[in-house]
């Protein structure tokens, strides 16, 4: 919806209709505080879920701001331990809020791989991407993989925009 009514807006300014563009940006505006107030509210009220129940709420989540969510092999994850889960919650919360603060995304997935003792999460979204990737890009989910010696690589940085997250299984928790 919110594409739909950028590009109304850009079409509307390019034929100088500059009040009926005013409009649609003003309709963006309040989609996108909605949106994000939503993402607050749902986000507050996430207590201690584990893995599963927390793909249900971020598919949710994304859906009312608009993204289409598709996970893919969420049983790998169906046994690990409490502690661990908890940990990469907190990450894909903190994705899922950057999605949809900058990422203008149609659609997202997120795929869960085992590569001999790692766990792989792979998140992949068509939105606008990276600009440049410095190495300061989503600082906050770097630093909530310290503790579990976890590591986040920018694959693609748009078209689309691939991070992989991998975290070593034999770090105790």
């Amino acid at each position: 919806m919110m594409t739909v009514k950028t590009e109304l807006a850009q079409t509307l300014l390019e034929m100088g209709q500059i009040e009926s563009a005013k409009k649609e940006i003003t309709d963006l505006q309040m989609i996108s505080k909605d949106s994000m107030a939503n993402v607050r509210q749902i986000v507050q009220s996430l207590k201690d879920h584990n893995l599963n129940e927390e793909l249900l709420i971020l598919k949710n989540m994304l859906e009312l701001a608009g993204i289409r969510f598709n996970v893919i092999n969420d049983e790998l994850i169906q046994h690990l331990p409490s502690s661990l889960q908890a940990k990469i919650t907190m990450i894909l919360r903190e994705l899922a809020t950057n999605i949809v603060k900058h990422s203008h995304a149609e659609t997202c997935k997120i795929i869960f791989n085992k590569k001999k003792t790692d766990l792989l999460i792979d998140y992949e979204d068509d939105g606008v991407g990276f600009e440049e990737v410095n190495g300061h890009e989503l600082h906050s989910i770097k630093e909530r993989l310290i503790p579990i010696q976890g590591q986040m690589t920018i694959i693609s940085k748009s078209n689309p925009t691939n991070i992989q997250i991998r975290i070593p299984m034999e770090v105790e928790i």
